[in-house]
């Protein structure tokens, strides 16, 4: 994980203490961040958005129940990690019951922020980096929001994104369209997909956020065979944890 990679959050909270103190946080982390103040918005938000963590603080009445069992209805979306600021062992309880992941206990303090690197950001990380991905090298042309082509070559590929390398200018937040022929088929799949990091060696990360079902199954059913493959021959074909 480099600087450069910006996860996405949600921050459900009323007490202004605990705002300032998880955006201190949040900041440091480069997670961006929007603040919730009542449940019925962090709701929404989720249905609409993929949302990497959200931050519920625990308190009576203010709907942490309610949006922690929510992530869990979301079918289809990335991997989110639910942390829950508690106060006492029934909040403890609570939380674990309605599903979140991770307990931070409050009140916030100079080890908060500690806590919240080893076993918030931590966990989210790992989650990103579990899926294999298949290394590749080949020389595609994206476009990118104006329709102009940007060069790039395609380090790898895996059923959430893909790995670029790239010449010229590529922002975190970019996002480019793919026509993509899937090499030994004559299948070719399309997809958008947003800039998440870039490091100074001109590679780049990003996500899939708009990839009909169709083409999302012909690259999940690729992925797979290219998996059966490498058990069937014992062959060191180039899979990638990054």
């Amino acid at each position: 994980m480099t600087p450069d990679m910006k996860f996405e959050g949600l921050l459900v909270s009323q007490n202004v203490q605990v705002l300032k103190g998880m955006l201190e946080i949040l900041d440091d982390l480069s997670i961006d961040v929007d603040v919730c103040m009542y449940a019925s918005r962090a709701i929404d938000l989720l249905t609409k958005r993929d949302i990497d963590l959200v931050v519920l603080d625990w308190a009576d009445g203010n709907g942490a129940s309610e949006v922690a069992r929510k992530f869990g209805t979301l079918n289809g979306r990335r991997k989110m990690t639910v942390a829950a600021l508690v106060d006492d062992h029934l909040a403890c309880k609570q939380a674990i019951q309605a599903g979140a992941h991770v307990l931070i206990k409050k009140p916030l303090t100079g080890k908060t922020r500690c806590e919240f690197r080893t076993q918030v950001y931590s966990r989210m990380v790992q989650e990103w980096r579990e899926q294999s991905r298949y290394a590749v090298r080949w020389l595609v042309a994206a476009k990118d929001a104006n329709d102009n082509a940007v060069p790039l070559t395609l380090m790898d590929l895996s059923e959430g994104g893909v790995g670029l390398l790239f010449s010229g200018n590529l922002l975190v937040g970019d996002v480019l369209k793919f026509n993509l022929l899937l090499h030994g088929t004559k299948q070719i799949i399309r997809f958008d997909a947003r800039v998440l990091w870039t490091v100074t060696n001109n590679r780049a990360g990003a996500e899939f956020v708009n990839i009909p079902a169709a083409d999302s199954d012909i690259l999940r059913k690729w992925l797979h065979e290219k998996r059966v493959n490498k058990l069937n021959s014992g062959v060191d074909l180039p899979f990638v944890i990054a």
